[in-house]
């Protein structure tokens, strides 16, 4: 769904509006499924994603698919937070022009369980 004839509001435009994600097999949303839109601010377009995701992540991997709308034309990569172990409390959140959520940071002895993804807003093109 696209709202670019949609307003700017206090100097933020929606271009696109929330879409929810593909998770992966083997991941959960939590109480917050996952989701993600464009916007504009100040005439850069970000990527911007909400939601709660668990599983079991002990290697950099999918967890996700954009939706088509929301594919970008770079790789965009943000921090997130995480379950805190052994002193970790962020991982990488990455979206590639595959439409692909990888996330990176989880190993063996330091899985993650969860991740946090309302704070991912990164430069879409």
């Amino acid at each position: 769904m696209s709202l670019s004839g949609a307003p700017e509001t206090d100097g933020v435009k929606v271009l696109t509006d929330w879409l929810p994600l593909t998770l992966a097999a083997g991941v959960t949303a939590d109480t917050h499924p996952p989701r993600g839109r464009v916007i504009s601010l100040g005439g850069t377009t970000f990527l911007q994603l909400s939601g709660t995701v668990k599983g079991t992540f002990d290697k950099d991997t999918v967890f996700g698919t954009l939706p088509d709308a929301l594919a970008p034309s770079l790789t965009t990569r943000a921090t997130v937070p995480r379950n805190n172990t052994a002193g970790v409390c962020v991982a990488r959140v990455e979206a590639g022009g595959d439409r692909a959520l990888r996330l990176y940071g989880g190993r063996a002895d330091n899985a993650i369980t969860w991740v946090q993804l309302d704070s991912f807003s990164a430069v879409w093109n």
